[in-house]
């Protein structure tokens, strides 16, 4: 495989990873919504992010890349508490 087919791979994944980014940011919206009701404090719920990565780690058995998808999926959710975070602490929400 040529280097530009190897990147327009990686293009269509860009955008496939960006589409069901947005669509997880908006469930943490409506998340956030959920726990703003039922006056949680904080988006942070240790518990599930131990199981989120528990999941996500089973989607490989290469410890290299299992490494560096956990590390991803910290930034992911760290980015989904701090749109959560948002909504709770803001009262006009």
């Amino acid at each position: 495989m040529k280097l530009d087919e190897l990147r327009k791979e990686i293009d269509a994944i860009d955008d496939q990873l960006a589409q069901l980014l947005v669509k997880r940011l908006r469930i943490a919206q409506k998340i956030a919504l959920v726990k703003k009701e039922i006056l949680f404090i904080q988006a942070c719920d240790s518990e599930r992010e131990a199981i989120v990565r528990e999941r996500i780690s089973q989607n490989t058995d290469d410890p290299e890349i299992k490494n560096h998808l956990l590390k991803i999926y910290e930034e992911i959710m760290n980015e989904s508490k701090a749109v959560q975070n948002k909504i709770i602490k803001n009262k006009n929400f």
